[in-house]
């Protein structure tokens, strides 16, 4: 398959491109400025996840967009990033006649109950975000699907569960190479498409 990676320079980004690598697929890494990795199988383009001609004329010849863009500013700071970044990719995928797209959501995203929805009132910004871009792609034409992860950390466990339409039972944290995993195996099966998933360890 050919992978087309915004965020690739992110957390989880970095771990779809290196999984995606590992199996064998061609990878696409949009980046900013440069991208620490080197594989015959990867292509590095420059360019501005906002900007939908820059991502319009990258995109032909790619069979699955995996968004793993997020905010820069701090977690009480206003962004629109995730949104307009959604925006543009669902403007540059339509134009360029490309389907099936992997958003990286969050938890926080689902009603949650006490003392998770506490969390929710300290999230509220890049909630609030991730929010508006869901409903921009969900509004499109587009097969995506909304992973959902909780509580994010460094490590090498790919090990996920995956529940759809709801958060994990008991599951509060997991590893970025996990939420990679899963969107590298939903590529590849394609089980989730038009649904939102909740993701944990």
């Amino acid at each position: 398959m050919h992978f087309f990676v915004i965020g690739a320079t992110g957390r989880t980004g970095t771990h779809v491109v290196d999984i995606a690598l590992a199996r064998g697929h061609q990878v696409t890494a949009l980046v900013r400025d440069k991208f620490p990795r080197a594989h015959e199988r990867l292509r590095v383009t420059k360019g501005n996840p906002l900007d939908v001609d820059s991502l319009a004329g990258a995109l032909p010849g790619h069979d699955v967009v995996v968004s793993a863009l997020g905010p820069r500013t701090g977690l009480f700071e206003k962004s629109t990033v995730v949104r307009d970044g959604a925006a543009a990719t669902v403007a540059a995928m339509t134009r360029a006649g490309a389907s099936r797209l992997l958003f990286v959501s969050a938890l926080t995203c689902f009603d949650l109950p006490f003392p998770m929805s506490v969390a929710k009132l300290f999230l509220r910004n890049p909630m609030q975000d991730t929010i508006a871009a869901e409903t921009v792609i969900a509004a499109s034409s587009l097969s995506w699907t909304f992973a959902r992860p909780p509580s994010l950390k460094e490590g090498a466990n790919e090990t996920y569960r995956a529940v759809v339409d709801a958060p994990v039972p008991g599951g509060w944290s997991m590893t970025f190479r996990a939420v990679a995993a899963y969107l590298v195996d939903e590529a590849e099966r394609s089980e989730h498409a038009l649904k939102i998933v909740g993701l944990a360890s």
